[in-house]
C-alpha cells in the first residue's frame, strides 16, 4: 500500500500548517530552499514593475483602521512582544499594503485584513505555542480574537494564510490569496532583503523607519530566531537561519 504525498504547492499555507504543525519533511525541506531562487527572481520582477510604473505611493491612506480587531491585536502584540518586534509589524503592515496597492488596490476590508495580519504575525516568536511553530501560534492568536470579536470566516483565513505563508518561497497569489501573497513579498522588502526594498519609495522607507525604528530589530530577530530553531528544528527558521544572517538588515 503507497501513501500518496501531498502537493508540494501547498508547503507553508494554513492546510498544510493545520496538517504538520510546521515541520517540514525533507522533500518539502529541499522544495522550500529551491525556492529562495523563485524569491529572488520575482523580487527582480516587482523591482522591474515598480519602476516602470513610476509612481510613488503615499503612505497615509494605509495607517491602521479604527476597528476592533485592529486594536484588539495592537493590544496583543503590545502586551506580548518586545519593542523591535513591535515596530517590524507595523513596518511590515505598511509594506504589505504598498505592494498590494501597486498589484489591486487597497479597500477597507484588505486593509483591516492586513493590518491583523502583519500586527500577529511573529507574536508567536515571544509567545511560543505549546503546539506547532511560531505561525500556528499566531494563527492561533488571530483566531481566539476573531471569535471575541466576531470576525467574519473570510477575514480570517485571508489573515491566517497571510500568517502562515510568511516564512515560506514559492508564494502564489492564486493559491493562498492577494494579502498573504503580498505579505510574503513585502516582507522581504521590510527585512531589508534586495531587490525586494525597490517595492517602496525610499523616502517612504526613510519615513517609516523614523516613525518605526528599526534599533535593536536584527539583534533581535536573530536572537528569536536561534530559538525557534531549537523548538522546531525541522521548521521554516532552522531551514532559512542562514538565509536572514545573510540577508536581513
Amino acid at each position: 500500500m503507497t501513501t500518496e504525498l501531498a502537493p508540494l504547492d501547498e508547503v507553508g499555507s494554513l492546510a498544510w500548517l493545520a496538517r504538520t504543525a510546521g515541520h517540514l519533511d525533507r522533500r518539502e525541506r529541499a522544495y522550500l530552499l529551491r525556492g529562495i531562487y523563485s524569491m529572488m527572481r520575482e523580487g527582480f520582477r516587482l523591482r522591474r514593475s515598480v519602476k516602470r510604473a513610476k509612481r510613488s505611493v503615499a503612505l497615509d491612506p494605509f495607517e491602521p483602521p479604527d476597528t476592533p480587531m485592529v486594536h484588539a491585536a495592537t493590544e496583543y502584540l503590545v502586551t506580548h512582544s518586545r519593542l523591535p518586534m513591535i515596530n517590524h509589524s507595523y513596518r511590515t503592515a505598511f509594506w504589505t499594503l504598498v505592494v498590494l496597492d501597486h498589484k489591486t488596490g487597497v479597500t477597507e476590508q484588505t486593509l483591516e485584513t492586513t493590518w491583523v495580519a502583519a500586527l500577529l504575525h511573529d507574536v508567536g516568536l515571544d509567545v511560543p505555542p505549546e503546539h506547532g511553530d511560531f505561525s500556528a501560534g499566531g494563527v492561533q492568536v488571530l483566531e481566539q480574537l476573531a471569535d471575541k470579536h466576531a470576525w467574519s470566516a473570510d477575514h480570517v483565513r485571508e489573515a491566517g494564510e497571510a500568517i502562515a505563508v510568511n516564512l515560506s518561497t514559492r508564494v502564489q497569489a492564486d493559491k493562498v490569496g492577494d494579502i498573504a501573497w503580498a505579505m510574503n513579498a513585502g516582507g522581504a522588502g521590510e527585512l531589508g532583503i534586495w531587490p525586494h526594498r525597490a517595492q517602496m519609495a525610499r523616502s517612504n522607507i526613510k519615513a517609516l523607519e523614523k516613525r518605526y525604528p528599526r534599533d535593536g530589530f536584527r539583534k533581535l530577530a536573530m536572537e528569536l530566531i536561534r530559538d525557534e530553531a531549537k523548538r522546531i528544528p525541522d521548521g521554516r527558521f532552522a531551514a532559512f537561519k542562514w538565509v536572514y544572517w545573510l540577508l536581513m538588515r
